[in-house]
């Protein structure tokens, strides 16, 4: 993107953004979840702009090389006044919904939720799930969801409140390599200064036993999982 691009974008940043990915989503899921959510701009990824339209989301921001969006759905969006079209080459080093992620971060993103990100393709799922450490590196809060998960990254520490959480099931799975010091306190398994490496299955279907439960790790980034069956 060209710096004036930027610059021009930047009049528009900051705030909540929502990135509306690709992927499969349930339309009920969706218009449920944006009951009583407001956000400051809201990105449609590629073929996310086809779930925007039928859940009734007005985006932003259009972005992708829309490969997988139909052209007349495109024109459609891309002829209304105040949405900016953000056009990608298909020959690209990254993913759209990367590219998205890296545009909310230079829009200085107070906060990110994606919607769209998981679905068939399990690659892509996976690429998008790893897009999370981006703004994790710039310290903006950032959550994925679908009907049944809600994912997000934790290194150093994080409370649960059993009243809103997200299903009935926490799993914790190491994003680095190793995450070490891992405690657990209020569930039904608790852990104690444990580690936990790639490929282990030990953070797996936990449950909140108690009001509050808390996740602590010393060292490293777990990715928390919380499920609905």
């Amino acid at each position: 993107m060209m710096a004036e691009e930027i610059e021009n974008l930047e009049k528009k940043n900051g705030g909540s953004m929502l990135l509306v990915s690709g992927g499969m989503a349930d339309r009920a899921f969706v218009t449920d979840f944006m009951t009583n959510r407001r956000y400051d701009l809201i990105l449609a990824v590629d073929g996310g702009l086809r779930l925007c339209h039928d859940a009734g989301i007005l985006p932003t921001h259009l972005v992708g090389d829309f490969d997988t969006v139909e052209a007349p759905l495109l024109e459609q969006y891309a002829s209304l006044p105040g949405i900016c079209v953000i056009r990608h080459k298909p020959e690209k080093d990254a993913t759209d919904t990367e590219l998205a992620m890296e545009l909310a971060i230079e829009l200085h993103a107070a906060q990110i939720h994606i919607l769209g990100g998981t679905g068939s393709r399990i690659d892509h799922s996976l690429a998008n799930i790893y897009t999370l450490l981006h703004a994790h590196r710039k310290q903006i809060p950032c959550t994925m969801y679908d009907a049944c998960n809600k994912l997000s990254l934790l290194e150093g520490e994080r409370i649960i409140s059993r009243d809103e959480q997200y299903g009935d099931y926490v799993s914790l799975l190491p994003v680095t390599e190793t995450v070490k010091g891992i405690t657990l306190e209020g569930f039904k398994y608790p852990l104690q200064e444990a580690v936990l490496s790639i490929g282990s299955s030990l953070g797996i279907s936990n449950e909140i036993a108690a009001p509050r439960a808390t996740i602590r790790c010393r060292q490293g980034i777990l990715l928390v999982v919380e499920s609905r069956d």
